[in-house]
């Protein structure tokens, strides 16, 4: 990427994170439904501003303590956190991001993914679609230092043991009614974590 596109990379950063902060002084908060939050993790990935993006991310947490994200932004976190080399952190949104699409890690090393049967996507986010979508791939050469790492990581009986648990949840949603138990499978869902 040459010089000048990486000025007005990093001069769109500015933009954006400038509007996200004059919508919380105007407005005590914010109201991001067109994704600015997400936008700037992408921008700082995409020119290989690993530190940059990492103070980001400490700001996007603490601003968005119970934001969801998506799964691309989960990939483009656990990227940022390998480079910084907090591989603790980097495990945790290899995780989230596989909640949030569990097609997404195949897509990355493979190219493309099979549905599992019996689970059906209960957002756009969790569809095979949106993950063929994804950008990265693990030969592209700015990729390979992470991707043998990323392999060990996904292969860790813990995180397996975790996977699992996530497609039974996923199975048993389906034909659970409405009620605590079904809460409680999305609960328990939504709040896997190493």
């Amino acid at each position: 990427m040459k010089q000048a596109q990486i000025t007005c990379i990093q001069t769109k950063i500015i933009k954006l994170r400038k509007i996200l902060a004059a919508e919380r002084a105007r407005f005590g908060g914010f109201d991001d439904s067109a994704g600015r939050r997400y936008t700037i993790l992408n921008l700082y990935v995409s020119i290989g501003d690993y530190k940059g993006a990492a103070g980001y991310l400490r700001w996007f947490f603490k601003n968005f303590p119970d934001d969801s994200g998506f799964p691309f932004f989960w990939v483009e976190a656990f990227i940022t956190y390998f480079y910084n080399n907090k591989l603790d952190q980097a495990r945790s949104m290899a995780l989230k991001a596989f909640v949030a699409n569990p097609y997404v890690w195949e897509v990355f090393f493979m190219g493309i993914a099979t549905e599992v049967e019996g689970i059906k996507p209960s957002s756009n986010w969790e569809g095979l679609d949106l993950a063929l979508q994804l950008p990265y791939r693990a030969n592209q050469e700015q990729h390979v230092d992470f991707s043998s790492w990323l392999q060990e990581c996904l292969a860790e009986p813990n995180m397996q043991e975790l996977k699992q648990t996530y497609f039974d949840l996923k199975l048993k949603l389906p034909i659970t009614p409405v009620g605590t138990l079904r809460t409680s499978l999305v609960e328990q869902l939504y709040g896997l974590n190493i």
